[in-house]
């Protein structure tokens, strides 16, 4: 659809992969946290399941993932206009594991705070904000395109275009 410049399509499809995987991440994370501990205990494993610290790396995932979906729309294009603040962000992340996890003893956590921290300075916000200039989707133009597409995939009709879209 992007080498052919068919910008609906890209639209229809690429909405659809973002909807996509934020219901399926947070069907799975309600997953996790309601039964993984109970499925850990059933196999008889020493490990303790955290759901306060899965949080916390989810809340990490979420948006990471989000970010590398629209820098991968982005670079199909081809182009890499992201390099250089990945490199960036890579070495703030690098700085802060060894604030979080040697000078404050903050443990996995640390580990956490640093991946989040690296990455809602810059990356989280900038590239799906550009990825969807590109497109000419707002945020919200994104989720009801995705939502429509996700009904019309399970159900084989089409739920009403957005309004000005």
């Amino acid at each position: 659809a992007k080498i052919i410049n068919d910008l609906e399509r890209q639209q229809r499809k690429f909405s659809l992969s973002v909807v996509g995987f934020f219901l399926i991440t947070i069907m799975g994370m309600f997953f996790c946290v309601l039964f993984l501990g109970d499925i850990i205990s059933l196999i008889k494993s020493n490990t303790v399941f955290n759901n306060t610290l899965f949080l916390g790396v989810a809340l990490y995932y979420i948006p990471e993932n989000n970010y590398s979906i629209h820098a991968s729309y982005i670079s199909i294009g081809n182009e890499l206009p992201f390099v250089k603040s990945l490199v960036f962000t890579s070495l703030l992340r690098i700085l802060l594991l060894f604030l979080g996890t040697y000078i404050l003893r903050l443990g996995l956590w640390g580990i956490v705070f640093a991946g989040i921290i690296s990455d809602y300075v810059y990356i989280i916000w900038k590239w799906p904000s550009v990825a969807l200039k590109q497109l000419q989707l707002t945020p919200l133009q994104l989720i009801k395109v995705g939502f429509s597409e996700l009904y019309r995939l399970f159900f084989g009709g089409r739920l009403q275009k957005a309004k000005g879209f």
